[in-house]
């Protein structure tokens, strides 16, 4: 029975998904009580192990700190590592047709492994940092479902929603470079994303 208990409440968890018109307060406090429950069967240091393995933990050891200061810190990340599991878990189960290009964003940023890891983390952790940027951020109104290709544009070719003598690949390229820069999650500031920000 304990079994049967603990995969019920791991595919609650799992399934815990935003609904298309529900306010994201409301999607935490639902979201909240699953990992609660989950977490209350499996103990909060189930991820201990193998937050021992990630490169962040491997990564605060130093041969010349003092192994007491090391284990204080070492054992704060494994901690840590559990608040990170939920946020991600939160943010990856957001209502994609409204938040889907900040996990776009976050995704792609994380895909460039030529960069450090902070410098690539950009997934707001913890789960009130999660809901504090889906409440800032304004909706990407993504309709779902399969979409239809946009045609791709032609170049030397003018039309009608370019000026003229401008090309649609002109024009474009004219939208592109006028896009503002992307924003801090949690202030909202330009020039640094939320595992560099000052207010967190």
């Amino acid at each position: 029975m304990a079994t049967l208990g603990l995969t019920e409440s791991l595919k609650r968890f799992t399934n815990c998904t935003q609904k298309q018109n529900e306010s994201v307060n409301d999607y935490r406090r639902r979201f909240e009580a699953q990992a609660d429950q989950l977490f209350e069967i499996l103990g909060n240091d189930v991820l201990h192990v193998y937050a021992t393995k990630t490169m962040g933990y491997l990564d605060l050891y130093n041969p010349e700190d003092d192994p007491d200061d090391t284990k204080a810190v070492q054992d704060t990340f494994k901690k840590e590592v559990l608040e990170t599991f939920k946020a991600s878990a939160f943010f990856y189960n957001c209502d994609r047709s409204r938040f889907g290009s900040m996990l776009d964003k976050a995704n792609q940023t994380y895909a460039m492994e030529f960069k450090d890891y902070d410098q690539r983390n950009e997934y707001p952790t913890p789960i009130d940092l999660v809901a504090k940027a889906l409440i800032k951020h304004k909706p990407d109104n993504r309709k779902k479902g399969p979409t239809t290709p946009r045609p791709t544009p032609r170049a030397n070719t003018a039309s009608s929603s370019a000026p003229d003598g401008v090309s649609n690949v002109q024009s474009n390229a004219r939208t592109t470079s006028s896009r503002p820069a992307f924003s801090c999650w949690c202030c909202g500031d330009t020039g640094h994303g939320v595992t560099r920000c000052p207010e967190r």
